[in-house]
């Protein structure tokens, strides 16, 4: 008899999305929180010499702000639930990571 309490193939539900991007889910009824990880192969390795260093310049310029939203509004309301957003660029991949708690996922979105 298998556990359903850890992920598996029975546990993990995979959806390909109409751009190609393919994600996990994995519910977990014992954590009331979220943990988003994810990444695109995009990175260093796939740059040209005219572009070198894109990757990581967006993944930097994703959280300091909008037209419409300041660095300072964007960090405020992630800190002020507790809620971590983080993005990176590498040789191989761009990625992304967030943790919070389940009631705030639209926030973290």
């Amino acid at each position: 008899m298998l556990d359903n309490s850890f992920p598996g193939p029975d546990t993990i539900h995979r959806f390909e999305l109409d751009n190609g991007i393919t994600v996990l889910i994995y519910k977990n009824e014992a954590s009331q929180s979220i943990i988003i990880d994810g990444l695109v192969r995009a990175g260093a390795l796939v740059e040209t010499r005219v572009i070198a260093g894109l990757a990581n310049y967006t993944a930097e310029m994703l959280m300091r702000g909008t037209k419409s939203r300041a660095f300072d509004e964007i960090f405020e309301e992630i800190e002020s639930v507790g809620a971590t957003v983080a993005f990176s660029a590498g040789r191989h991949v761009t990625d992304f990571f967030a943790t919070g708690l389940a009631e705030d996922l639209d926030l973290i979105l």
